[in-house]
């Protein structure tokens, strides 16, 4: 069911038509690689900051247990794999059936949120913040009254609360029931399977996503991508690459990845090539390449190779196929001249439906300034070291020299090796 395309479509010419095709070359310049390599270093996991999560969940499992029996479980970055020393605990409480104040149908809690809200404003370990990004709580545990601790119920039942543990540790916590939560479990887990397949799908999805984060064009919340949804462009674009071919994971039988996720301690150390794949699953000819490579070719897929308004986005598939193909019958919105990415469980959900109409072509042209820059030899601005947020936790030594741009010899950009080396 592939479709064969030869020329560009409307969409990705109108877009291109913007910005002037780069010349050719191979590699980005040899002096970008240690300079991506000390970024990966810099957003490797910090011990500190893990075991400071695994004692957070244990506190919450304790007091939740008098109060409203259930089950705590991470989900995202901390339970995918994708871990770096600036994310927060995300964690989803599942009230257990039968509990008192446990509505038998929905399973979510009905009063007893209130009692265990309220253990946790009188928690020491745990401060209540309003905004989650704001470096410092906005609200002591004390000082909450009656209105506003009904307030924050809600919030715990739609949103979230957003909460600092021990002053070092962002939290978010959501109430799910079982149906709900297994929504999120399996998501997680699909990507951790994927980011411990190769080091390589762990080490360019937390530099995409944070280059993306930095960018302004990934929020958990909000009309713009979320962290999920940038880990499948990363996903797809390594099964679909040439030469790395990332395998395949099977989503059609889920069962198995409903069980509550664990906390994932991955990508110690920054090595300096990655495996095409995971260790005998590729054949030995296979490729090797640094992450600067990869981080170039990732940019350079989304700006022209990827056919914008007829491919999707598929993990599901991992093959590149248009909005056309019997696969993606059940996509809504597959005609609209946008970017369209299938959420791998719900084939009739289309993730780009998330993203503002007036924003791909500002998507657009981050992409192509992120790969400009390192075809250049510079790191995006959005991965330089004063776009990093402040950690509490020691980081990896890091390098992060960078050179003066007037000191570069001028670099030809590459046009697209897509239209030459992949066949749609």
């Amino acid at each position: 069911h592939q479709a064969a395309f030869h020329q560009p479509n409307a969409c990705q010419a109108m877009i291109q038509s913007s910005s002037s095709g780069p010349a050719e070359s191979e590699s980005p310049p040899p002096h970008i690689d240690s300079q991506v390599a000390a970024v990966s270093r810099r957003l490797a996991p910090v011990r500190e900051h893990f075991e400071l999560a695994e004692e957070c969940l244990r506190t919450l499992q304790d007091i939740s247990e008098n109060v409203c029996p259930g089950t705590w479980a991470p989900v995202g970055s901390f339970a995918n794999g994708f871990l770096t020393p600036f994310t927060a605990l995300d964690a989803v409480f599942v009230p257990a059936l039968g509990a008192p104040g446990v509505d038998a149908d929905l399973s979510v809690p009905v009063s007893s949120l209130s009692g265990l809200v309220e253990k946790l404003q009188q928690c020491a370990d745990f401060q209540l913040n309003k905004n989650l990004t704001s470096p410092e709580p906005d609200t002591k545990h004390d000082d909450v009254g009656d209105g506003e601790s009904q307030e924050i119920v809600n919030q715990f039942k739609s949103e979230g609360i957003a909460l600092t543990f021990k002053s070092l540790l962002k939290v978010l916590i959501r109430v799910k029931s079982q149906e709900e939560a297994n929504v999120w479990y399996r998501s997680t887990s699909l990507l951790c399977q994927y980011a411990k397949l190769s080091s390589g799908v762990r080490d360019l999805g937390v530099i995409v996503v944070t280059w993306a984060k930095n960018a302004g064009i990934c929020e958990n919340s909000g009309n713009i991508f979320s962290t999920y949804t940038w880990l499948l462009l990363v996903v797809y674009f390594l099964q679909v690459h040439p030469t790395f071919v990332l395998e395949v994971l099977p989503t059609s039988s889920a069962e198995h990845l409903s069980a509550p996720p664990c906390l994932q301690f991955l990508g110690k150390d920054a090595s300096a090539t990655i495996a095409a794949a995971a260790e005998g699953s590729a054949p030995p000819s296979k490729a090797k390449y640094t992450l600067s490579e990869l981080l170039r070719e990732f940019f350079d897929f989304y700006v022209r190779g990827y056919q914008w308004g007829t491919e999707v986005i598929s993990i599901r598939m991992g093959r590149r196929l248009t909005t056309i193909d019997e696969a993606y019958s059940l996509l809504p919105d597959k005609f609209s001249m946008r970017i369209h990415i299938e959420d791998p469980f719900f084939p009739n959900v289309n993730l780009e439906a998330t993203f503002r109409k007036d924003l791909v072509r500002s998507l657009h042209k981050k992409l192509w300034a992120a790969l400009k820059a390192i075809q250049s030899g510079l790191l995006p601005d959005e991965l330089r070291g004063e776009s990093f947020p402040l950690s509490p936790f020691p980081l990896q030594e890091q390098d992060l020299e960078v050179p003066d741009e007037n000191d570069l010899a001028q670099i030809p950009l590459p046009a697209s090796f897509w239209a030459s080396r992949w066949a749609f």
